[in-house]
């Protein structure tokens, strides 16, 4: 069986859209200034529209370089059923939902969010980076959805239908000490 008869009735009526805003920032942009900055910054912003079946939006905003938006779009490798993408993140095209999951490869992954056709989700996280020269943090957010006809660009501009937040404490989790 081909990859495109697994897809056959799922993959022509659905426009899978895709849209991953990544916020960096260090220890310069930290505090109640940087933080209301941050607050500020858009966690949906306007989608273009670059395939027939689909869109995959990234966007980066660092502190560095002031928050200014870099963003890429492409149309999504749609194999088996779904499309992934940053290395462990895919969301699986179903018969009535779209289901993101994040997983290593190889390994099966429970589903996080799962939003019907029509509607769409969102999922909020953070996570500490470090290099040997510094540590760095990142706010990641990701917004999906399949819908039967290309969306309005300003389709994630809103508030989403589902949404899940697994933001944690990053600076006292650090702290914390494992008392035996």
């Amino acid at each position: 069986m081909s990859p495109d008869d697994r897809l056959a009735g799922v993959r022509p009526e659905i426009f899978l859209a895709i849209q991953v805003v990544d916020i960096h920032y260090g220890k310069a942009h930290r505090g109640a200034a940087g933080a209301q900055t941050r607050a500020g910054l858009p966690r949906g912003l306007p989608l273009p529209i670059v395939g027939e079946s689909g869109v995959l939006h990234q966007c980066r905003m660092s502190g560095w370089d002031g928050f200014v938006p870099r963003a890429s779009a492409q149309e999504p490798l749609i194999r088996d059923g779904g499309a992934s993408f940053q290395t462990h993140w895919r969301v699986e095209l179903g018969p009535t939902e779209l289901t993101l999951h994040h997983a290593m490869p190889r390994i099966s992954a429970p589903v996080l969010l799962a939003a019907s056709h029509d509607r769409w989700g969102r999922v909020r996280l953070n996570s500490r980076q470090q290099s040997f020269e510094e540590t760095w943090f990142v706010e990641r957010t990701i917004n999906f959805g399949g819908f039967r006809s290309q969306p309005e660009t300003d389709v994630f501009l809103g508030e989403p239908d589902v949404s899940l937040d697994l933001r944690r404490d990053l600076l006292r989790l650090g702290r914390r000490r494992l008392r035996r």
